[in-house]
């Protein structure tokens, strides 16, 4: 799947190859994730994506990987919780403030305008939650 054809990867994983090589070479170089004795950290990331990009559920992964439920629930979540933490340095918010085609439009500014305090607290919550993963 990872190792065959860029188009079977875009299809099976929602990317291509290198994009897929890179996200796991990051996570792996970051010690967020690290191979087992049975899976490896492709595979891993595989069955997250299979998961998340094509709406499977726990079964349907363990038939495609050869791999029990249990299994399959342990390593989503091991990939989940790496991801999140990878989050933190990839994600940043760069401004709170409207562009100005919005804020001069009538018609858009009402449902764009940003309350501080607001977006102050649920910028807290978010932090907050991803803190506690």
């Amino acid at each position: 799947m990872y190792y065959g054809t860029e188009a079977n990867c875009i299809s099976e994983l929602c990317m291509r190859k290198f994009v897929f090589h890179k996200l796991c070479a990051n996570l792996r170089h970051r010690g967020l994730l690290v191979d087992t004795f049975h899976v490896t950290l492709e595979e891993q990331v595989a069955m997250f994506i299979h998961v998340v990009g094509h709406n499977w559920k726990n079964i349907s992964i363990g038939f495609e990987f050869y791999r029990p439920g249990e299994t399959d629930s342990r390593y989503f979540n091991a990939v989940l919780d790496a991801l999140c933490l990878l989050s933190r340095g990839v994600i940043c918010i760069r401004t709170i403030e409207t562009h100005s085609k919005i804020t001069s439009s009538s018609r858009f500014h009402p449902y764009f305008e940003v309350h501080p305090k607001l977006f102050t607290s649920i910028c807290n919550v978010f932090i907050g939650s991803i803190q506690s993963v």
